[in-house]
């Protein structure tokens, strides 16, 4: 069952460009499926009551333009698919003219929330959002950062209260803001994004120092890799692509 809602672009969404940024956009996606889930009776109450949450794990986000300052657009979302502990969630972004605009898919984990580890849905789940079955068959794990074996410079930043969400650690969409200042400021107003993919492996905490190593490489465009680790771990890769402004 899709879900949707509408979202004026206010100027505090948008980047130097006016075009909405691509944190504000990971924002208004978790927005939307939190409104999502408490619309069916499956959100904050359900997860306090049986000691479980959602942990995003990936995100694989195709943009074929941003909306601007001022404009007005239309979030779907759709719950596609459930296979053991693993939940894929789709989104799309309509324009004023109703066109799409943006397309993202979502690979979520479902845990316990006191042990922190994998917990295997159960049917109340995808039928509370109106499935008649898990959709497992339109199942993916979505594609995954590629690996890169140099980084062309590192920034430290520390976790701080403002990056902490309702399940203690730093939210997802912080992780894509530290990232994204680490590449050049003259790069990003002459270039607009076209594609962003995610990967999360671990969580970061209140305090934490992560150190992100950032490359950038010529394919076909511009993509920059980011691996934002702590200590020793990886916990985060990101891999944006870009377009030069015309």
């Amino acid at each position: 069952m899709s879900y949707s809602k509408e979202y004026d672009i206010n100027y505090y969404n948008c980047d130097q460009n006016l075009d909405l940024s691509v944190v504000s956009l990971l924002r208004f996606f978790e927005d939307l499926a939190i409104t999502h889930t408490e619309a069916v009776n499956l959100g904050f109450m359900f997860y306090e009551q049986n000691k479980v949450a959602w942990f995003l794990t990936r995100w694989l986000i195709n943009i074929h333009s941003l909306p601007k300052f001022n404009q007005r657009i239309k979030i779907i979302t759709n719950p596609k698919s459930f296979y053991n502990f693993y939940a894929n969630r789709e989104y799309q972004v309509i324009d004023e003219t109703g066109n799409e605009i943006i397309s993202a898919d979502t690979l979520w984990v479902f845990i316990d929330a006191e042990t922190r580890k994998p917990r295997k849905i159960p049917e109340q789940v995808y039928l509370g959002y109106g499935l008649n079955d898990d959709g497992r068959k339109y199942f993916s794990k979505l594609e995954e950062v590629k690996a890169f074996q140099q980084s062309d410079s590192f920034r430290n930043f520390q976790i701080l209260r403002r990056d902490i969400d309702y399940n203690n650690h730093a939210n997802n969409s912080q992780y894509l803001s530290y990232a994204m200042e680490t590449i050049p400021n003259e790069f990003l107003i002459q270039h607009r994004i076209k594609k962003l993919i995610v990967n999360y492996n671990k969580e970061a905490y209140l305090n934490d120092i992560i150190r992100i190593g950032t490359a950038a490489k010529s394919e076909g465009g511009i993509s920059y890799y980011h691996s934002i680790n702590k200590g020793d771990s990886e916990i985060c890769k990101i891999q944006s692509c870009w377009d030069k402004i015309k």
